[in-house]
């Protein structure tokens, strides 16, 4: 008897701010196009990469303290590095360690309207990840990712940028 186990069919995408989409399957060529043509690509996961432009990523230490203590100090711990309003922003997070996180944060507004017009296309994100994120970055190494004009340096685990 022979087992096999069906591979998602898992779609990259970004959504520039020229509002047309593009989105990579793994192994074929970028595709470019509307959000019907996105949602007509047969994806059963959707993988939504932010603009590296959208997305502040920090890396914060919070006072020793109960878990839901810790995540109610998150946005406090940053606010004299937060781009905008901090009621303005959204916060995603993950535990690094008993006092250490690595927070994401966006503004609300353009990002929730772009989700709203995801849901409206047929299209359900199952991870919204900051594109710095898919640059590969090892301890005391860095990474250079160029496609076309675009760039993406990584030069620590955590420190990387995006350029035109």
């Amino acid at each position: 008897m022979t087992m096999t186990t069906a591979t998602p069919h898992r779609v990259f995408f970004q959504l520039p701010a020229d509002g047309e989409a593009r989105w990579l399957r793994p192994g074929a060529e970028v595709q470019q196009g509307t959000l019907a043509e996105l949602a007509r690509c047969g994806a059963s996961e959707w993988i939504w990469l932010l603009e590296g432009r959208r997305v502040q990523v920090a890396e914060v230490e919070v006072p020793a303290a109960r878990p839901a203590v810790q995540l109610q100090a998150l946005p406090f711990v940053l606010e004299d590095q937060l781009l905008g309003a901090l009621d303005e922003l959204a916060i995603a997070h993950r535990r690094l360690g008993r006092t250490s996180f690595m927070v994401a944060l966006s503004e609300r507004a353009p990002l929730f309207a772009d989700h709203a017009r995801l849901r409206e296309a047929g299209i359900r994100p199952s991870a919204c990840v900051a594109e710095l994120s898919a640059v590969p970055c090892h301890p005391d190494e860095w990474t250079l990712a160029m496609i076309g004009e675009r760039g993406w340096l990584c030069c620590a685990a955590h420190g990387s940028f995006s350029f035109p």
